[in-house]
């Protein structure tokens, strides 16, 4: 956490997680949304934020719950290398958008629609999970986008304390 506090600003990118989830057929805004917001209500470790002013020493803090911060994208009607090219451009204007680790949640959302589908750019802190988290993360997000059945086949959430302890 510390490390993440004082990170110098051309280091950004090694401080967040991205995902990028293309649908080929187009996708219900809600039903990607309320994926997102079921991660977030899977997984307390996603809503932490992290206070470190006016304490002694950084604390996490994890609310009950979070609204993901949510954007939505109309590219249709555009050529496919002019819409590869602006999913390009808004995922280095993402990674250059600083969290506010105070604030949570450390997660954003964008569903850019495009005339052959749609493409949810997910961004997360790395303070929240590491890259090898990612591949789980989005297996979940593709369950709970489906909805039932698909949803309620996902395993119980590990508690993360029982993954501290492990550590």
């Amino acid at each position: 956490l510390e490390e993440a506090l004082g990170r110098p600003l051309e280091d950004r990118e090694s401080l967040v997680v991205r995902h990028r989830d293309r649908h080929t057929v187009q996708v219900a805004a809600e039903a990607v949304r309320a994926g997102v917001a079921g991660l977030l209500a899977r997984h307390p470790n996603l809503r932490a934020c992290f206070r470190h002013e006016h304490v002694d020493r950084p604390v996490q803090v994890i609310p009950r719950a979070v609204k993901p911060p949510w954007t939505e994208i109309d590219r249709t009607g555009r050529a496919p290398d002019e819409t590869e090219a602006e999913l390009g451009r808004l995922m280095a204007e993402d990674r250059d958008r600083r969290f506010d680790l105070a604030r949570p949640p450390l997660v954003r959302a964008t569903l850019v629609r495009h005339d052959t589908g749609a493409d949810l750019l997910l961004t997360l802190h790395h303070i929240l999970l590491d890259g090898w988290s990612l591949p789980l993360l989005a297996k979940e997000l593709q369950a709970l986008t489906a909805g039932p059945p698909a949803d309620a086949e996902l395993p119980p959430v590990v508690p993360f304390k029982q993954y501290l302890i492990w550590l």
